[in-house]
């Protein structure tokens, strides 16, 4: 529990300096904090009932379902804000598809099936940390005490749940756990 408050704290601050500007987009922050939910329950749900094939058709076949509704919401309501696609924003989604979706969702599954819920839950709370360090880094931003703090709070949080001699509360192993 320890460490879930240190990681919520650690984005809670990161993102409050942004908060009033979400007053004008509330159905985005909701939509937002109903995906982060439902990811959440996927990766318990992964981890409790583990699918009995390798981790590349796991991946492609929960990519493959994610895409109809996006593909779907897509066509109804975007369809008149459709125009051409230059070069670099094609490359961008390629290399979106290949990389970001296609290794990075198989290495998160892999992860998932690995480890207890807790190390990879919280581990993914480095995201924002790689966001802000990469936009120190390609965008010349500062880093500011709301950062700092957050990265500070975030880093506590994931050496709670990995420190030596800490015993994990795991449900007993699901029916098979393929690789």
């Amino acid at each position: 529990m320890a460490a879930l408050v240190l990681g919520m704290a650690g984005v809670v601050v990161m993102m409050s300096g942004e908060l009033g500007k979400f007053g004008g987009a509330l159905h985005g922050v909701a939509l937002v904090l109903a995906a982060a939910a439902m990811w959440g329950l996927g990766i318990v749900l992964l981890k409790r009932f583990a699918v009995p094939m390798p981790t590349v058709s796991l991946t492609g076949w929960t990519m493959l379902w994610g895409a109809i509704p996006i593909t779907v919401a897509a066509l109804a309501f975007e369809m008149n804000a459709w125009r051409p696609v230059g070069l670099y924003p094609a490359l961008g989604v390629l290399y979106n598809v290949l990389v970001a979706f296609m290794f990075c969702y198989w290495a998160w599954n892999r992860i998932v099936l690995m480890v207890p819920v807790a190390v990879s839950s919280l581990s993914s709370l480095v995201t924002p940390m790689i966001g802000v360090g990469s936009s120190m880094l390609l965008l010349s931003e500062a880093l500011t005490w709301r950062e700092t703090v957050a990265g500070i709070l975030i880093i506590g949080a994931i050496a709670l749940v990995v420190r030596p001699g800490r015993r994990a509360r795991e449900p007993a192993p699901s029916r098979s756990s393929v690789a």
